[in-house]
């Protein structure tokens, strides 16, 4: 009998993580929460549930809205609301990020890490208090719109 022998050209998901952080907490990975995090990270940026539903195989909208509801309850899923609208990227705990939006024209840039860590720094020391930030979305107004009016 001829002996059989792994397939390198195989890869693992790049969601398998989540995949894991799911069953560690005891939920079960469900095609449809693996098709929504496998559109996440292949899109490589945050979309709405408008879009993730025009991308879906065969899902009910509904369905879609419910599991973004619980993939961001059990954290594996940051919602970001952009002008009045909630939009959906992968939360990786080992790479926390946080951005700035700017009101006027929409532009996002992302905070330096020692920026970050410098403000949870000063909560502690002010007020006692350990942040466990991972993630943050801070509206205001970028410097190019700083000098237009409202």
């Amino acid at each position: 009998m001829p002996r059989l022998e792994l397939n390198k050209s195989l890869h693992v998901p790049e969601t398998w993580g989540y995949q894991q952080r799911l069953r560690r907490a005891g939920h079960r990975i469900t095609p449809q929460r693996e098709q929504i995090l496998e559109l996440l990270h292949c899109s490589g940026k945050r979309q709405s549930a408008t879009e993730l539903c025009a991308q879906t195989r065969g899902m009910n909208p509904a369905t879609v809205y419910r599991n973004l509801a619980f993939l961001v309850q059990v954290k594996l899923l940051n919602a970001i609301e952009i002008e009045g609208e909630l939009f959906y990227e992968l939360n990786n705990p080992n790479a926390p990020h946080h951005h700035l939006i700017c009101r006027r024209c929409g532009r996002e840039q992302e905070i330096s890490a020692h920026v970050a860590a410098g403000f949870l720094a000063e909560l502690q020391r002010t007020y006692g208090f350990q942040a466990e930030p991972n993630h943050w979305v801070i509206y205001g107004v970028c410097e190019a719109c700083g000098g237009q009016s409202a």
